[in-house]
């Protein structure tokens, strides 16, 4: 099995170095070929892992100063493992089409492999040291992409930000394996160490960077957009699930789980979850709109790994159960819906449409296969039947429902107000998608662009069917696919963080879950086929017969065009009014008054207040202190020759006095 993961990492190898090399017009083929054979590989390594109890171990030598790598692949590691190997290959395949021009395309080819090998590499490696050194490169490659992107100036303070963002996520981490006594420095080890309480939470912290939790997500709407399609695709669907992987790795793992943990982790997922559906509802770039969702997807699944956590404290087997799976489950759909939107919102900018959504409009008649696939996998963000994503809200409810039996007055009170939110959550989704949709591709052109916008190639759209199909199975075979991820929801149940009083409960909990999904099945499968059937029967009706287009708003306009449409900021203008002041949204500009007004306009200006408020501040901090040290560098080659003196006379006096 060892040999097949060795076989994987040396086609993404050569994928990197090799590709680069050949003529511009095979590079996009050859990549996409050596993906494949490595995804290929390896699912035939981690085959036994699902299979059975079997766990593929081993140990990779780097040489110096890295030394020997401990490797070990168990069912959590298998699973994501999977994710990264073929849920991006519709990314990757179109690649081709979203590389940046050819002064960088070499660069950018030698990037995107090393992103990709180091992204399964995290994912393989035990020991913790190694593990930093491939999340460090992980996070390099992706800088240097996010610099390669088609932004122009935005890439550069997007690259810069991402670069800090990442690094502190890597300082947290470190400082987390620091408080780790000698012999704990292994995931599979750490839960024997004293010190779990302070490496819990800084190596939650640092994951919680990467997958751009509330407060650290500033970096998420700059870096998304700056960077080329393909790459946001893989970062916001592969990338961030890195960050789901360490923090169940760190649960499963680090032995330190309390209420008081639990809730943290509840808290900052479902604040998350708010927070990041509300800034998409408020954004007219399509690819920051997508950032933002991704963030509460991102915080949904951060809230049902706080509910599984909860449920282990309170021994309720159905509460941790369908928290877990709710997680999990949300994972395979964000992985699916992210790759989708970015592709398809990728090629209506390659159209020379651009990003804005307030330039786009009546794109459904002008690139219909791009925007039946976008409207299927915004249905499905929205977590609408009968795709997979209404599944997993369900099971978050199930979850808490469960709690409810055997929480406290005050956990009963925190449950209720998660429920609240959650549902919140999913009403300013359904507002979001409709916007997002209804102002791009329905109505009238918006702009010259939009009106001479014409759709590629039939494959380039019919790559993104493969992941809204995997959506629509997700919702009308939950069970089925929950049986297959069922390996390592036990292989979290058996670890230490669940009580073994529980533990014999947990098949039967199992059967039970299985059995209400399956019964729920049962309405969206109904759902769905009634909206085929009615489709069917209008196309059967409508087929030989002619039809007609005829001017809706024509009563007292002559000539209809896409002012009288709802621009994106109208259409959000009734949910903006009541979040202003929680969002600080300023409004420029005077507003349309009297029958006949001769000019009226207005603009919207809002700003994150968490990067406001938070990062802003604590970076003006951060700049005052180091302005304070501002006469070191001062230019003057002698001073900087002195400081080399100093530093070499202080290491010989520690050298003979000290050591």
């Amino acid at each position: 099995m060892t040999e097949w993961l060795v076989c994987s990492s040396f086609l993404l190898v050569g994928a990197a170095v090799s590709v680069p090399m050949v003529p511009s017009v095979l590079r996009a083929k050859l990549f996409f070929s050596l993906a494949l054979f490595s995804a290929i590989a390896d699912s035939i390594a981690v085959a036994p892992v699902f299979a059975g109890d079997a766990t593929i171990s081993g140990q990779i030598f780097f040489g110096w100063p890295l030394g020997v790598a401990v490797v070990g692949v168990e069912r959590l590691s298998a699973f994501f493992l999977m994710i990264v190997a073929w849920f991006g290959l519709p990314a990757v395949a179109l690649a081709g089409r979203f590389v940046p021009g050819s002064s960088g395309a070499r660069a950018h080819w030698f990037f995107f492999g090393l992103l990709l090998l180091s992204m399964k590499l995290a994912l393989v490696l035990d020991s913790l040291l190694h593990f930093l050194v491939v999340w460090e490169v992980m996070s390099l490659s992706s800088f240097f992409l996010v610099l390669m992107g088609n932004s122009g100036q935005q890439r550069r303070s997007a690259g810069l930000h991402y670069f800090v963002a990442m690094h502190v996520s890597v300082v947290f981490l470190m400082l987390g394996t620091v408080f780790l006594p000698e012999g704990h420095m292994r995931f599979s080890m750490m839960s024997g160490a004293e010190s779990a309480l302070a490496s819990f939470v800084l190596l939650m912290t640092g994951f919680a960077f990467k997958m751009g939790l509330v407060p650290f997500h500033s970096w998420i709407p700059e870096a998304y957009p700056a960077a080329a399609t393909h790459v946001s695709a893989i970062m916001s669907s592969l990338m961030s699930k890195l960050g789901v992987y360490g923090m169940l790795r760190t649960v499963l793992s680090g032995g330190f789980i309390t209420e008081t943990a639990a809730w943290l982790v509840i808290g900052a997922g479902i604040l998350s979850a708010v927070s990041g559906i509300t800034f998409s509802v408020i954004r007219r770039d399509i690819k920051e709109i997508l950032s933002y969702s991704s963030m509460e997807n991102l915080g949904i699944i951060t809230a049902g790994i706080g509910l599984m956590m909860l449920g282990s404290v309170q021994s309720n087997a159905f509460m941790m159960w369908a928290g877990l799976a709710a997680a999990l489950f949300k994972t395979l759909c964000h992985s699916f819906s992210k790759v989708v939107l970015f592709s398809a919102a990728g090629l209506v900018e390659r159209a020379g449409v651009g990003r804005d959504i307030e330039s786009m409009g009546g794109l459904s008649r002008r690139m219909p296969r791009v925007s039946l696939v976008f409207l299927g996998t915004a249905w499905a963000s929205a977590s609408l039947p009968p795709f997979g994503g209404v599944i997993s809200e369900i099971l978050l409810v199930l979850s808490m429902v469960a709690g409810l039996s055997t929480a406290s007055p005050l956990a009963t009170t925190g449950l209720v107000l998660v429920l609240v939110l959650l549902a919140m959550t999913g009403a300013i989704a359904l507002l979001t998608w409709t916007r997002t949709w209804g102002i791009a591709f329905s109505g009238e052109p918006r702009s010259l662009a939009a009106q001479s916008a014409r759709e590629g190639r039939v494959w380039e759209s019919g790559l993104l069917w493969v992941p809204l199909i995997g959506l629509l199975l997700m919702g009308l075979f939950p069970a089925l696919v929950l049986e297959w991820v069922s390996p390592v929801m036990d292989t979290i149940a058996g670890a230490t963080l669940f009580p073994d009083a529980s533990l014999a409960a947990w098949p039967l909990v199992h059967r039970a879950m299985i059995s209400t999904l399956v019964s729920l099945s049962l309405p969206i499968a109904v759902f769905g086929g009634m909206v085929f059937l009615l489709l069917l029967v209008r196309w059967l009706l409508l087929r030989k017969r002619e039809q007609g287009e005829a001017t809706t708003w024509s009563c007292g306009w002559g000539t209809p065009d896409s002012r009288i449409q709802y621009t994106a900021s109208s259409f959000s203008d009734p949910f903006v009014s009541v979040v202003r002041p929680v969002l600080h949204t300023e409004r420029e500009g005077e507003s349309v008054s009297g029958y006949f007004p001769e000019t009226a306009g207005c603009h919207h200006h809002d700003d994150d207040p968490f990067r406001k408020k938070i990062i802003g501040r604590i970076g003006v901090f951060v700049s005052g202190v180091f302005s304070r040290f501002s006469w070191i560098q001062s230019g003057n080659m002698q001073q900087y020759i002195l400081y080399g003196l100093v530093w070499l006379v202080a290491m010989l006096v520690w050298i003979l006095v000290v050591a």
